[in-house]
């Protein structure tokens, strides 16, 4: 009987305070035979999942130990990637000739707001090798001023989401995009507390 009462209060433990585990779903139309990936980083070891779609509806689900980003792409045009933030919601992923088209949440529509500078900012590497390689160093301090203002975007704009979404899923990423430039570690560790 002991043994029953501490077995029982072994599993009430740790269904009570166990983790929670997080999700996406990805659900595709029919369409044509077609490899989809869906790439992503968790704890320093990059995964990547994949799936065949074909002439039925497809619905993929798989569970994860912590929301992710990730980016989303086809066997027939891997230079073309959609970024997504993995977290508990649910993509619908139209295929297209030249990629993929992924619609999403609200969640999703935050994460493509605060990650747009990280798509803008490959549009200026050619131009900065370029600016390199001449040595032009009025050329290089224009181009610095531009990175520097995308920096400051990218602090206000997840500083902004912290202070009205602090019990998002994503809240905890816009954290550490907020302070990856920020160096002011009293005001960081101040907003890092007021987090749920």
């Amino acid at each position: 009987m002991k043994m029953f009462l501490l077995l029982c209060s072994v599993i009430l433990c740790s269904s009570t305070f166990g983790q929670n585990f997080f999700y996406y779903r990805l659900y595709t139309a029919p369409a044509k035979r077609v490899k989809i990936y869906v790439a992503y980083e968790i704890a320093g070891i990059a995964q990547v999942d994949s799936f065949e779609t074909g002439d039925r509806p497809f619905t993929y689900r798989k569970k994860l130990s912590q929301p992710v980003p990730a980016v989303i792409y086809t066997a027939n045009a891997p230079q073309i990637k959609s970024p997504v933030f993995l977290a508990n919601n649910k993509f619908v992923v139209s295929l297209t000739d030249t990629g993929i088209v992924v619609s999403g949440t609200t969640i999703q529509e935050d994460y493509w707001h605060l990650s747009s500078n990280d798509r803008l900012r490959p549009q200026y590497f050619p131009l900065y090798a370029e600016l390199n390689r001449k040595k032009d160093s009025v050329g290089l301090k224009k181009l610095a001023q531009i990175f520097d203002s995308l920096g400051a975007d990218d602090i206000a704009k997840a500083r902004n989401f912290l202070r009205q979404n602090k019990s998002s899923l994503l809240a905890l990423w816009a954290f550490g995009k907020s302070t990856a430039y920020y160096t002011d570690f009293a005001d960081a560790e101040a907003a890092f507390n007021e987090l749920p």
